[in-house]
Order: C-alpha cells, then sequence, then structure tokens
C-alpha cells in the first residue's frame, strides 16, 4: 500500500496544535515530516517514539534560506499542510511549492476577510504604539498585506477545525467546498471517568491574552449567564487565560 507523505509546517505560534495534530496524523498509511523552529519544537514538548521525520530550522540561519535549502524535501511529499503561517509571507509567497498545499484556517474572519484590514485601537499608549507600529513595520515596510494574498493565491484549499467553521466560511467568504476539509485542532486520548466529582467547572481561553483582538467581555457575559445554575449545585468556577 503506497502511503501519503504529509509535509507538516509550523514556524509561527501553535505548538499545541502541531503536537495534537502528530498523534492524529500517526497512521499507518501516513508519513509525516516535520518542519519547524528550534523553539516552537522544544514548546511541543514531545514524549513519545518518533514516528515522523523532523527537520528543525535555527534563527542563526535567515528563514529564506532554509526554506530555500529544504524546498527539494518539501517537494518529495504529498500533501503541505501549513498549520499556521502568520510571518514571512513573502518567503512563502515565492517559494516554489509542487505540492499540494492546504492550510489551516485558525480564524475565518481574520485570514479570510479581505476587507479586514483594520486596527482596533486602544486608549492606551502602549496599545497606541504597538498598533502604529505594526503597521509601519508590517504592513507598509514589509508589504505583509500583499505577500499574504499571493501566498493565498497558491493554495489548493484550506483545513478548518470543524464541520461548522468549515461551512462558516463557504457561506460567509467564498471558500469552495470542494477544496475545504475539517481537521480538529485537538483530540480526546484518555475519557474522563464519570466517577470523578468536583465542585468548580474550569473555563481555559488559551493563547495570547490581548484586549485588542479577543471579546473578553463576550466570555464575562456568557459566564454570567450560567452562574446562577452552578449556583444552585454548589459550583464554582475557575476561569484560566493561558498566554502563549
Amino acid at each position: 500500500m503506497n502511503k501519503i507523505k504529509v509535509a507538516l509546517i509550523e514556524f509561527d505560534y501553535h505548538a499545541e496544535v502541531l503536537r495534537n495534530t502528530l498523534h492524529i496524523l500517526n497512521q499507518n498509511a501516513i508519513e509525516v515530516v516535520v518542519y519547524t523552529s528550534e523553539k516552537i519544537w522544544n514548546d511541543v514538548n514531545w514524549k513519545e517514539s518518533p514516528f515522523f521525520e523532523l527537520h528543525i530550522w535555527k534563527k542563526r540561519v535567515a528563514f529564506s534560506e532554509y526554506l530555500t535549502a529544504e524546498i527539494d524535501s518539501i517537494n518529495k511529499n504529498d500533501l503541505v499542510l501549513f498549520n499556521t503561517v502568520a510571518s514571512n509571507y513573502k518567503a512563502w509567497a515565492q517559494a516554489n511549492i509542487s505540492a499540494y498545499k492546504l492550510l489551516r484556517i485558525h480564524n475565518s474572519n481574520t485570514y479570510l476577510n479581505t476587507n479586514n484590514f483594520k486596527f482596533d485601537f486602544k486608549l492606551s499608549l502602549f496599545h497606541m504604539w504597538k498598533d502604529t507600529s505594526h503597521i509601519i513595520r508590517k504592513s507598509i515596510g514589509e508589504l505583509d498585506w500583499y505577500y499574504r494574498n499571493q501566498f493565498m493565491k497558491k493554495l489548493d484549499g484550506y483545513v478548518f477545525p470543524n464541520e461548522f467553521t468549515k461551512e462558516y466560511a463557504i457561506d460567509n467568504y467564498g471558500v469552495s467546498d470542494s477544496s475545504s476539509w475539517s481537521l480538529p485542532f485537538g483530540y480526546i486520548d484518555k475519557v474522563r471517568s464519570t466517577s470523578e466529582k468536583t465542585n468548580s467547572v474550569k473555563i481555559g481561553v488559551i493563547g495570547k491574552v490581548d484586549q485588542r483582538y479577543r471579546d473578553y467581555q463576550c466570555v464575562i457575559d456568557s459566564i454570567k449567564q450560567i452562574v446562577p445554575q452552578l449556583k444552585s449545585q454548589n459550583k464554582k468556577i475557575e476561569l484560566v487565560l493561558q498566554n502563549h
């Protein structure tokens, strides 16, 4: 049986999704090659026996040089799955990748909304400085908006975390159904025993803590709606903000 060869690429943020995806792809019919940075791989903290090939980028080498050196290796795969692309748009746009290319979409409104060139300025000198410096450095200096569009034109399809977000993108952003798939961010390898009892409900909001891009008021309002029911059960809420 011929195996499907998959290049799994992550150079930006999501070490936890990379780790979970490796578990999901650990199948006899699939060969996996991982391309990632030294820092992210350390964050993955892989404990099991490796079933994949690993190609590490170390920051002492320019990313464009690393990518040029790895292109032949990447193109030996049948499928390239970009776990995240949030930087190095110029390098990816200019890379001659001939394999079938899928981009994992973490947030459809951010990545697929062509009218989303906006910044939510907060009345804070720190946030105003960060927003302004981002516009000057990325959008103007590095032409991120242009090269991201060029990169996306080369894609063959998208991967969404579930069927609901896939259908949302199809209905709202004109994404083709025939080039869209769903692949979860996580998986359950151990079912929690129903005999376990706890007097608290833990809610985790993962990702960078940043009020410019996250609607924390929505979280607070939602929690308020379930508080009466939890009180009647003598339960409390534990809210965890995980700043990655």
